[in-house]
């Protein structure tokens, strides 16, 4: 998927590249003809040949060389052209679709990691095209090249020359796997390390006013503390692969020389076709050596595009014909609504719903004030209808509760208490319309009770799709930057969606900053976000 985009992205460059690999393979065959040239020169030289013929071969040698230089040079320049030319096109393409998405991607996508996508996996990814696939042709080209070559002039010898070479492909294959997992969570580590930043710097003002220094220094310190332990983890990878393949490629190298060496003392071989075969396992090693860090770049390469994708993946905001020239004139009449508009009526049309059982709610209320008192037949006074409601639902009588609480709410409405052990009432019922209705009412009298606000992201999480369930939150933890429960509420959402992780890591990083150590919610974040990480 990844490579399909990339295929459509490289339109109008496809020739160069080709071009660029025609011209390796070129300069590879007048390269791995010299070590031929050499060989027979040392041989006919042991032989008693004449010293003369020496200066032909030397001739050759500088010819050939001088060949494959040429194209060696055709070969970096059309593949630098080509790749800076792709990745202008991705640039202009990537920041086009960027200005036509609706506003709402905008107000949830993270602007450091937007900025990150468009520069440095861009970089990636030109880095990608001008080098490792180029380096990938040249170590298929060399095994085209190479190996027959070895097997024409000696069978055995060629055997022992590749005889460690799949293990170590092998070896990367495997390595390739587990670190391209890793460099995803290295980009998704640094967008978050830069959205922190860049809104740090965009904000300032509003931090210092607010007195928020040392939060915000806390926040940057635990985004920085996960970038640098997971670059430490990319580095240890990397690290034992260079080793092992290192020990592989020189012991390949070994191998070549000692039993070159004994067939050579035997008179199986001769000295020139030794010297052809070291020749020959160097210029192989080193592509395969490399192959290490060609992986390496690849799996940066297929994160960055599939990052890359994500952006490009969404639908652009829907739009009309060409501006006109001159000023407009008439009436503006609206005739189809695109999905985005339609989105907004149904919100309206669910507010206006909600209204609607407010009313209800408050005709309710006053039909119940309006009902005549009931003495108690002891002659004792009755117990307020707040304490009869809180008994009846002790009981469990949860539909006696909320008509005790709908008299207590008629004496006094304008405690936001009553409406919450109504909207419970409700809850308990499972009359989801009603309690959104008595939530809200309890919000419009209390605004600053996270409380209230954990009730009705309860019961939004009922009667919404989750996409708005999440956009709820998100909105709640704006307005209580400080509530550890609607942080971890947050993140649980997110990864309990397995999309956007590297929010699901934000939302933990800032619950384990806002709670209490005593807190027993930390452990299960800790543990959350290890999994998400991959450790």
């Amino acid at each position: 998927m990844q490579f399909g985009t990339l295929w459509d992205l490289t339109k109008g460059q496809r020739s160069r590249y080709l071009g660029a690999i025609v011209a390796m393979g070129v300069s590879y065959a007048f390269l791995c003809a010299v070590p031929l040239v050499v060989g027979r020169a040392v041989d006919r030289t042991l032989a008693g040949g004449a010293a003369t013929t020496l200066w032909v071969d030397a001739a050759w040698v500088v010819a050939l060389t001088a060949a494959g230089c040429v194209f060696v040079y055709l070969r970096l320049r059309w593949a630098a052209v080509a790749s800076e030319a792709i990745a202008r096109a991705i640039r202009d393409h990537v920041y086009g679709h960027l200005e036509n998405l609706p506003a709402s991607y905008h107000d949830r996508a993270d602007t450091g990691d937007l900025v990150q996508r468009c520069t440095s996996d861009v970089g990636t990814v030109r880095v990608f095209l001008s080098q490792q696939v180029i380096d990938i042709s040249r170590g298929v080209l060399l095994l085209l090249i190479i190996v027959p070559i070895m097997f024409w002039l000696d069978v055995r010898l060629a055997l022992v020359s590749l005889a460690l070479f799949p293990p170590i492909v092998v070896f990367a294959a495997i390595f390739f796997r587990r670190v391209k997992t890793v460099f995803q969570l290295v980009d998704e580590a640094e967008g978050a390390m830069t959205s922190v930043l860049q809104e740090n710097l965009t904000g300032i003002r509003v931090v210092r006013a607010f007195a928020r220094q040392e939060f915000e220094c806390e926040k940057f310190d635990e985004r920085n503390r996960g970038h640098r332990d997971l670059h430490f983890r990319l580095f240890r990878l990397l690290g034992n692969y260079w080793a092992t393949s290192d020990i592989l490629c020189m012991g390949q190298q070994g191998a070549v020389l000692i039993a070159g060496g004994y067939w050579m003392l035997a008179g199986a071989v001769s000295v020139g076709t030794l010297y052809q075969f070291m020749t020959y396992v160097g210029l192989l090693i080193w592509p395969v050596r490399h192959l290490g860090r060609v992986l390496q770049d690849t799996g940066k390469a297929i994160v960055s595009l599939r990052r890359l994708k994500e952006i490009l993946a969404v639908s652009e905001e829907s739009g009309g014909g060409e501006a006109p020239a001159g000023p407009l004139t008439g009436a503006i009449e609206v005739e189809r609504l695109s999905q985005e508009q339609k989105r907004i009526s149904s919100d309206n049309a669910r507010q206006a719903e909600r209204e609607a059982a407010a009313r209800l709610a408050e005709e309710e209320t006053a039909r119940m004030a309006a009902a005549p008192a009931v003495a108690s037949p002891s002659g004792q006074s009755a117990p307020g209808p707040e304490q009869e409601g809180d008994e009846l639902a002790a009981q469990g009588d949860s539909k006696g509760a909320a008509i005790a609480y709908w008299k207590a709410v008629g004496q006094d409405d304008s405690r936001s208490d009553l409406w919450l052990k109504l909207t419970n009432a409700y809850r308990a019922l499972r009359e989801w319309p009603e309690a959104e209705a008595c939530v809200l009412e309890a919000r419009r009298r209390d605004r600053q009770n996270p409380d209230i606000e954990i009730v009705y992201l309860d019961i939004i999480r009922q009667t919404r799709p989750y996409d708005q369930f999440l956009d709820e939150i998100e909105s709640s933890r704006s307005r209580y930057p400080q509530d550890p429960d609607i942080a971890i509420l947050l993140a649980n959402a997110l990864s309990a969606t397995g999309q956007d992780t590297i929010q699901a890591i934000r939302a933990y990083e800032d619950f384990l900053l806002l709670a209490p150590p005593d807190d027993p919610r930390r452990q299960q974040a800790k543990n959350s976000l290890n999994r998400i990480r991959g450790w």
